[in-house]
């Protein structure tokens, strides 16, 4: 059963062509089902390789891969159907390259700042998903830009802490 974690991660990189293909195909309910669905393998894969006493390197890297993925990929069709900003894309990007490459399974489900980062994902893409009005965005990118830059700057200022820490090896 060690490969059950791994079946959860390489689902999500799936979901992530299946959202393109039912968001500009069909719109409405299917896309937020499958994104939902998305994240929920973000939890089990994680769940499961800790329970089953499965974490490893490939995982968390295929792990920070896949939520990458799955985000950008939600967001540029965002974009591309005029919700967001393209320049949003840029600080996603950004903080999902500094958490696929900064990732060590050992600490990954104590990192501080991996809670907030979903949050502001999984808030922001839900919001926008449920409610494609211009009111909503509003408040969607800005909180989305102020949130991600600042995530950038915790993350790389944490990363650069925890690897000059002399109890451990980065």
């Amino acid at each position: 059963m060690w490969w059950l974690p791994f079946v959860f991660t390489i689902a999500r990189f799936g979901m992530a062509g299946l959202f393109v293909w039912t968001f500009f195909k069909n719109g409405g309910f299917w896309p937020v089902l499958i994104y939902l669905a998305g994240e929920a393998t973000d939890v089990v894969d994680g769940w499961l390789a800790r329970k089953l006493g499965t974490i490893s390197e490939l995982g968390a890297r295929l792990d920070g891969l896949a939520d990458t993925v799955m985000i950008v990929t939600v967001g540029l069709s965002l974009v591309i159907k005029g919700l967001w900003p393209i320049w949003l894309i840029l600080p996603l990007t950004i903080l999902g390259i500094l958490f696929t490459i900064t990732t060590d399974p050992m600490w990954a489900h104590y990192d501080p700042l991996r809670k907030p980062t979903g949050l502001l994902f999984f808030t922001s893409i839900f919001l926008t998903l449920c409610f494609p009005y211009e009111s909503v965005m509003g408040w969607v990118v800005p909180g989305v830009t102020v949130g991600s830059m600042m995530l950038i700057g915790w993350r790389l200022g944490y990363v650069w802490n925890w690897g000059n820490s002399p109890e451990t090896k980065f």
